[in-house]
């Protein structure tokens, strides 16, 4: 230990590392929520210290849970710190305000001006804390960054919140975590000790590309040819006269084609089919034409699968994905970004870190299962409602470890839904976090899987406790059951009120305030539009992701 302190004063302006104060005397300022307390006590603590990484939709939901959601006796003596490396809260929500972001520096969010949620903002929520009065049903990225600030507001968590500081490294060391981070704005570095960390960086960072051959080649051949991955797509204009295809039909590939076709020449997306999405249904996209998967590249064309070419493009944007790395935890000795065979040690392959129970508790067999634990991970679940449910469990965990299976038991679980998915014909090294429903299961499964979390901790004798249901009630409200079943349809009727102009939308959303008042606009709204659609049997474009 020494020697490591030795080593880091050499090269920081100052050194913090102190079991009782790691952050003695540290007080932050913002101006949007004023004056914040230090992070840490001052005084001898005996208490747990939590460590939660990142301030995006899955950190502070978990950090609510943990503060407001679990009664006072259970958390009482924690220290809740949540690192966040940049200004504010908000994740992927806060804008970079970087104009033409280029490799090989990586933007601090994909988010381009022109996003608007693709799901109705009730669903996007915490539990009975709304948006804001009046919002647009699928508003725009700055008011969903808002809803962050605005949760940290009402429930009194800024000063938890320690922002512009990057987590270097986190090291497991006998019984705690030796954690190292860096102030972004002074560049300071300091060391603290936490009890526990969880992990909520998001998963939307380091850009997955895949190799396809002949791409040097085709890029040399034009120097007006470009190849870009969609986490610096920021401008359509860009891409005014030009012939694009875009690799990808996620939410993001589709958004890029939609937006681009306004300007492009022509415009083209290629997909390809994954045994978890509907290879009958590619997407429908105005003025955008489709083809398979991309197979690779020559000098004067791009080839699909089959067998297909396209002699014309001009630029290719990489809607492909990213990769799942959490650096600090690499740095750490703990997740190598390759999978060691036959080990039950964390790793990520880049798609799936593992082992986790549930996608949460990390089974390391060097770790405690309490000491290091992930939020946000799956895919297809409601992302806020589901933090919520998993900050919940670690919550609660962290209090009684007592009421977590054996490790050998959360291992057999594993296993068990790896084996099942895989006779399903799923490989869960590909499928990673993404909850898919079984043959035979919930075709709901995102819910159900967020339902799971909840239901465990009824069962094991926390029924009513805080914000848990008495046994026998979901955790998840029947309207938002509903509103997943009618979110296409909600997302075409909101584009025919938008189409009416300003005003039509405006009067839609007047006086709408509590999360009752908005489950009986979107009500009424679902009717209506079932009602426009039986009339003039218009069937509307499918839209980011509706397939």
């Amino acid at each position: 230990m020494r020697a490591l302190r030795r080593a880091l004063s050499a090269t920081v302006a100052l050194l913090v590392l102190s079991r009782a104060a790691p952050n003695a005397g540290f007080i932050q300022s913002d101006p949007d929520f004023g004056s914040q307390t230090p992070f840490l006590t001052t005084s001898p603590h005996d208490g747990k210290r939590i460590l939660i990484v990142g301030a995006g939709t899955a950190g502070i939901a978990a950090l609510k849970a943990l503060m407001v959601d679990l009664p006072e006796e259970t958390r009482q003596g924690w220290e809740v710190v949540v690192a966040e490396q940049r200004s504010r809260a908000g994740g992927v929500w806060l804008a970079d305000n970087v104009t033409h972001p280029e490799p090989p520096e990586l933007p601090d969010t994909p988010l381009y001006p022109q996003l608007v949620t693709n799901t109705p903002h009730p669903t996007m929520t915490i539990p009975h804390f709304p948006f804001r009065p009046e919002t647009p049903l699928f508003p725009e990225h700055s008011l969903v960054q808002q809803y962050h600030d605005d949760i940290l507001a009402h429930f009194n968590l800024a000063h938890n919140v320690r922002f512009n500081t990057e987590v270097l490294e986190t090291r497991w060391q006998g019984d705690r975590w030796l954690v190292s981070t860096k102030d972004r704005k002074s560049g300071v570095t300091e060391l603290a000790e936490f009890d526990h960390l969880i992990v909520a960086n998001g998963c939307f960072h380091y850009p997955r590309e895949p190799v396809f051959e002949g791409r040097a080649e085709w890029e040399a051949a034009s120097e007006n040819r470009t190849i870009i991955h969609s986490v610096y797509f920021r401008d359509p204009s860009v891409f005014a006269g030009k012939n694009v295809l875009v690799v990808g039909s996620s939410a993001s590939g589709q958004d890029v084609a939609k937006h681009g076709s306004k300007f492009a020449n022509s415009t083209t997306i290629a997909f390809k089919n994954v045994p978890y999405l509907d290879a009958d249904a590619p997407p429908d996209i105005p003025g955008v034409s489709t083809k398979p998967r991309l197979s690779h590249f020559t000098k004067d064309a791009v080839v699909f699968d089959d067998g297909s070419q396209l002699s014309e493009i001009d630029a290719v944007v990489l809607a492909t994905g990213y990769d799942l790395k959490v650096p600090f935890l690499t740095r750490g000795g703990l997740l190598p970004e390759q999978r060691p065979p036959d080990s039950n040690s964390l790793s990520t392959n880049m798609r799936y870190i593992r082992p986790l129970w549930r996608h949460i508790f990390a089974l390391d067999p060097e770790l405690p299962p309490t000491a290091l634990s992930f939020v946000g991970l799956p895919i297809f679940v409601a992302n806020a409602l589901d933090s919520s449910a998993q900050g919940l469990l670690i919550g609660h965990a962290l209090a009684n470890p007592g009421i977590l299976p054996t490790r050998a038991e959360m291992l057999n679980e594993l296993h068990a839904r790896e084996d099942a998915e895989r006779a399903a014909g799923l490989d869960p090294e590909y499928i990673g976090h993404r909850i898919l429903a079984l043959p035979g299961e919930d075709p709901l499964a995102g819910m159900q899987y967020t339902e799971s979390l909840v239901r465990y901790l009824q069962e094991h004798g926390l029924s009513g406790v805080g914000t848990i249901p008495p046994l026998g009630k979901n955790f998840t409200d029947p309207w938002r059951i509903q509103c997943n079943r009618d979110t296409f349809l909600l997302r075409r009727t909101w584009k025919r009120v938008e189409a009416l102009g300003p005003e039509a939308a405006e009067e839609w959303v007047s006086g709408v305030k509590s999360e009752q008042d908005w489950v009986k606009m979107m009500d009424r709204l679902a009717e209506w539009g079932r009602q426009q659609e039986d009339e003039d049997e218009l069937s509307f474009p499918l839209l980011d992701g509706e397939y």
